[in-house]
């Protein structure tokens, strides 16, 4: 048997405790079911993260460096005058992300949740303000190049931005279907594009 590398071994716990979460209440998640997932004795995932908390935290940065590359591409450099078409390309990028990777936002959300200040907490917490600012910032930039409204208050659309997708994902729990956020982000990009979009780009 091929032995594992300390590295490789931490990625298959992450990808354990996604594939859990994926399946119920992300909170609920022991080290005995994650174990038996990954094949191995509860001592030998403590080898590799010094608590739960630490492979929570280690989740929650895996879920927000994929999710940051996934919109990154479409918001990080944006030519004048394709601000908006870039925000629906990383609105489809975040919603394909969720369909890949399920257990991804229910770990997020559930961190969100708690109170106090654990490392996956913080790690959540900068996920989604640097997310935000991201999407603030190619905002600002849209409405200084005409193609979203001028008077565009882009704190409120950067949220209602976000909770479109959040929604979408609530949605898709609800329903249980595999694939679902993405067959349905288009048409709600589409609502979303009418309210943000510039007079010449409403056509």
């Amino acid at each position: 048997m091929t032995r594992r590398s300390g590295g490789e071994r931490r990625g298959e716990i992450v990808a354990a405790y996604l594939a859990l979460a994926a399946e119920g209440d992300p909170g609920r998640i022991t080290t005995g079911q994650l174990a038996e997932r990954v094949g191995v004795t509860q001592g030998a995932l403590f080898r590799h993260f010094a608590g739960k908390e630490a492979m929570v935290e280690a989740v929650v940065e895996w879920v927000a460096a994929g999710l940051m590359e996934a919109v990154g591409g479409a918001l990080g450099e944006v030519e004048p005058g394709e601000e908006l078409e870039a925000l629906g390309r990383a609105f489809l990028a975040h919603a394909a992300f969720v369909d890949r990777h399920p257990g991804g936002p229910r770990v997020i959300l559930s961190e969100l949740q708690h109170a106090g200040g654990t490392g996956a907490l913080r790690a959540a917490g900068d996920l989604m303000r640097g997310y935000r600012g991201l999407v603030e910032r190619v905002m600002r930039k849209g409405c200084a190049a005409g193609v979203l409204h001028a008077d565009l208050n882009v704190r409120a659309a950067s949220g209602v931005y976000l909770g479109a997708l959040q929604g979408l994902l609530f949605q898709a729990q609800v329903r249980g279907g595999a694939g679902s956020v993405l067959k349905a982000a288009p048409a709600a990009w589409g609502v979303l594009r009418v309210a943000f979009a510039g007079r010449g780009e409403q056509a």
